[in-house]
Formats: structure tokens, C-alpha cells, sequence
């Protein structure tokens, strides 16, 4: 994986721990509201980041794994 791809999955990394804990504390507190700052509407996109975020980690041992065989 080149560096490039290397720093935007930590970035990503770092984004979605950043959305969990605020959404978590914006819960608790009850700052979630009932429009598109809604539960729903952040549990979707902090979901869609960690999808993301695994397709690369993914894609980064399948490349691992090819290397190696070679």
C-alpha cells in the first residue's frame, strides 16, 4: 500500500473514532436532534465511514497477501 493510501486509512481511522465519541456524547448530553442531526441520520454515515474504512484495511491485506506469494 503506498503512503498515500496509507495516510487517508489513518485519517479515515482517525475521523471515525472522532464521530463515535461525539455522537456518543452528543447522545448522552441529548444533543441529537430529530432532523439530519438525528440518531439515525449519524449512526448511518458513522456506519458508511466504518464500511469504508474496512474495505480498505481489506484491500491492504489482499495486497499484502499477493506480495508475499510472489
Amino acid at each position: 500500500m503506498s503512503s498515500s493510501t496509507a495516510e487517508k486509512a489513518e485519517a479515515l481511522a482517525s475521523q471515525v473514532s472522532l464521530v463515535a465519541r461525539v455522537l456518543a456524547s452528543d447522545y448522552a448530553e441529548g444533543r441529537v436532534g430529530t432532523r439530519h442531526n438525528s440518531f439515525q441520520h449519524r449512526s448511518r454515515a458513522l456506519l458508511q465511514m466504518s464500511a469504508q474504512l474496512e474495505g480498505m484495511s481489506q484491500r491492504r491485506a489482499a495486497s499484502i497477501a499477493l506480495e508475499q506469494s510472489q
